[in-house]
């Protein structure tokens, strides 16, 4: 029995790289999180039919009870804010790893920390092999060389992963021998090549803060051990494959590219996403706006009305799902209080990974040294990336959070009290957080049907699938914070099923009232039952989270168009942002049908107020529209600019266009 406490958590680790699937949006994030809870709750009810106990020195360590604090925290939030489907999936994950590190510490005193190492080290094999089979296959997956992340999700979590194996890899290599040690130089340097072919600009600031802390940490026992004579190969290793690896010809985006965007941080949408984040901490300071609620509430604070975020997130084709910043997130969605003790968790980490690396002996003064780098590296990751979000990260996280604890604590503790209490709470509370995962998943799968059957235009099956993935306890929304009933309102909107379509629209209004595509939608049911104030009202209330969204402004220009409100019409229609006009003519886009109509009874409308010269300008606008309706609606965008800029009327704009 001993030994499946020893190797059942480590195998676990080792092999989670395989642990994914293409039958979710996300091809991971759903699936780990129901592994690892199943995983646990297996691994705890083994614990308790073997009346294993956990020391109770453990929940005196200030870290634990910090995060206990940020769980009591989000809790009194979740209550306060109200309760999603989101929100029970936010905290569990954040009960999950705290139940993960409390066992893992508990499991180090009792057996050490040996294979924890060791199977760090093949779950970074792993990972690197899928990488370079990935990028050798063509695998069909990938559209282009940046959408490699073997199974990772992200290039850029796929990098920062190999961050945090990087002390054990390093570390394996001065302190085992034979295979583990060629094991490990084998990864190390498929890490290093994966480093340079992604040319993430957080890790390459990450590698620099650690290389220069664990010199500076460790410069005593590099020049007076045998550790000295590695450093040649290691730094002709790491330096042949930074200079003379050259990069793939399919790369989009390349380092210069990325360090100009750093120089230009202001000009990024990341800048954007940053300032959004804080005026959302500003409002919700204490208890934040809620676990799980930042994509949901941060449209309310400006981060859709910005002419520099990129395209898609301008015409509502994405959405953010997170800041890019793990203490931003955890500050938005449980207050400044939360945010802050995430960051103290950090530092006491990092401080305590600096002491033991001081006092230990040699062979265990290198790990603490390197985990001390590590962490430092990896807050600034955290600062600029959402590594919070990630299964694996966690992982491997609470893995080097848990050696530091159980190194950090006195070694009378094996002759403290221990209970078997926490493991009895444990199992249930693990067992509910397993029920959440299979449903998220179950969830996940069904979103990913959807979205096919939308691209199909297959509406019954849209429905059914909504009607099989929709649980109001464990999933509501998709991972861009869509809510399932929108797809189905959408399905029976196109079914000719209005009654149920208004029904489903107003679920989905309920469940997330600032998602542009849903407050369109449910406008649009108003109109269509002959309510055009609150349709009004309503297209407004989107275009004020997103006034460059194209179909509420088009809706809400015809519902003036109607009214004869030719003015406020034109300037309905030409506030938004539509695709290039090559594109529309491709997508077959009535934009410009509808700007002509609009804008000739416009004309109707004004001429006989109009000025010779005006008129003269206004017959040129109107072949133009007949000749070229690209260069039309190009030429009226400029004249809506200078409208609003000037404040003129679209005959005074028009005449004084050059």
């Amino acid at each position: 029995m001993k030994n499946i406490f020893i190797y059942f958590i480590p195998i676990f680790i080792s092999f989670l790289p395989l642990i994914f699937s293409f039958n979710t949006p996300d091809p991971v994030l759903s699936i780990r999180f129901f592994a690892i809870s199943l995983v646990m709750t297996i691994f705890c009810g083994l614990q308790l039919l073997a009346n294993k106990k956990v020391y109770k020195s453990i929940f005196k360590n200030i870290i634990i009870r910090l995060y206990l604090v940020i769980f009591f925290i989000y809790g009194c939030s979740l209550l306060y804010n109200g309760f999603s489907p989101n929100s029970l999936y936010e905290i569990s994950k954040i009960l999950l790893f705290i139940i993960f590190l409390i066992l893992i510490i508990n499991n180090i005193f009792n057996y050490g920390y040996k294979y924890l190492i060791l199977s760090v080290i093949t779950f970074s094999f792993l990972i690197s092999s899928l990488y370079f089979i990935q990028y050798f296959s063509g695998h069909s997956q990938i559209v282009n060389f940046d959408k490699i992340a073997s199974t990772m999700g992200h290039k850029n979590l796929l990098v920062s992963i190999h961050f945090l194996c990087l002390p054990f890899l390093i570390y394996a290599i001065f302190r085992y021998k034979n295979f583990w040690r060629f094991f490990s130089i084998i990864s190390i340097i498929m890490v290093f090549v994966i480093f340079k072919l992604v040319e993430s600009r957080a890790i390459i600031l990450a590698l620099t803060i650690f290389f220069i802390s664990l010199f500076f940490v460790y410069r005593s026992f590099i020049f007076k051990s045998k550790i000295i004579k590695w450093l040649i190969p290691i730094t002709i290793i790491v330096s042949g494959v930074f200079f003379l690896i050259p990069n793939p010809d399919n790369k989009t985006d390349t380092l210069s590219n990325k360090i100009q965007r750093t120089l230009n941080f202001q000009e990024s949408p990341r800048y954007n996403l940053f300032l959004s984040s804080i005026k959302l901490i500003n409002d919700n300071p204490i208890l934040g706006v809620g676990p799980g609620n930042w994509k949901i509430s941060i449209p309310l604070y400006g981060l859709y009305d910005n002419p520099k975020l990129e395209t898609q997130y301008t015409r509502g084709e994405s959405f953010a799902q997170r800041p890019h910043n793990d203490f931003l997130w955890i500050a938005s969605e449980g207050g400044i209080f939360t945010g802050f003790l995430y960051i103290i968790i950090f530092m006491i980490l990092i401080k305590k990974s600096y002491d033991l690396s001081r006092k230990k002996e040699k062979s265990q003064s290198l790990l603490f040294a390197l985990l001390f780098s590590t962490l430092l590296g990896y807050f600034m990751i955290s600062f600029f990336d959402f590594p919070f979000e990630r299964i694996s990260h966690n992982i491997i996280f609470s893995l080097i959070s848990a050696i530091i604890i159980s190194s950090s604590i006195n070694n009378s503790i094996k002759e403290c009290y221990k209970s078997s209490i926490p493991i009895i709470l444990f199992f249930p509370l693990l067992f509910f957080i397993t029920i959440l995962g299979y449903n998220r998943y179950k969830g996940q799968v069904s979103m990913k049907k959807i979205e096919e059957y939308k691209r199909l235009q297959n509406w019954s099956g849209m429905i059914n699938e909504v009607d099989k993935g929709y649980h109001p306890l464990f999933f509501n929304t998709s991972n861009t914070s869509t809510p399932l009933h929108w797809y189905s309102g959408l399905a029976f909107f196109n079914k000719n099923k209005l009654n149920n379509a208004f029904l489903d629209f107003k679920k989905a209004y309920k469940i997330n009232p600032n998602h542009v595509h849903v407050i369109n939608n449910l406008a649009t049911s108003h109109e269509m039952r002959k309510n055009s104030n609150k349709a009004i009202n309503l297209y407004k209330e989107g275009l004020k989270i997103m006034p460059t969204f194209k179909e509420s402004a088009v809706n809400l220009a015809a519902i003036y168009f109607n009214q004869k409100k030719f003015t406020a019409s034109l300037d309905a229609i030409l506030s938004c942002n539509p695709p290039p006009y090559k594109e529309r003519i491709l997508i077959n886009d009535n934009y410009d049908i509808y700007l002509k109509k609009i804008f000739f009874k416009y004309v109707s409308s004004v001429k006989n107020q109009a000025s010779e010269e005006q008129k003269i300008k206004l017959r040129l606008l109107l072949d133009k529209f007949d000749s070229i309706p690209g260069d039309a609606g190009y030429i009226m965008k400029q004249v809506y600019d200078l409208r609003i800029d000037d404040a003129l009327t679209y005959l005074e704009a028009i005449y004084l266009y050059k």
